[in-house]
């Protein structure tokens, strides 16, 4: 298919996160990882808190990626920031 004249189609790029279970230095690295790449979105599937001993850290660095666009599923709600 020849794009010169037309409209080029535009890849979107996303990022899938889950358990991370309140152990914020493996989020730190998993979101500075991210960040080296060209990701358009963040979903991070639930197992947000818990076990680990960070579980406000995780929360507050993860609602802090909102501006990012970054979606949240947890159980049986979700949560949508842009």
């Amino acid at each position: 298919m020849d794009y010169t004249n037309s409209r080029m189609m535009i890849m979107k790029t996303f990022a899938v996160i889950t358990d991370i279970h309140g152990n914020s230095p493996a989020l730190r690295a998993v979101l500075e990882d991210i960040s080296n790449k060209e990701i358009d979105h963040i979903f991070c599937l639930g197992d947000m808190v818990g076990i680990g001993p960070d579980s406000n850290q995780v929360l507050e660095m993860l609602t802090e990626q909102k501006n990012e666009g970054t979606n949240f599923w947890e159980r049986s709600f979700f949560l949508i920031y842009y």
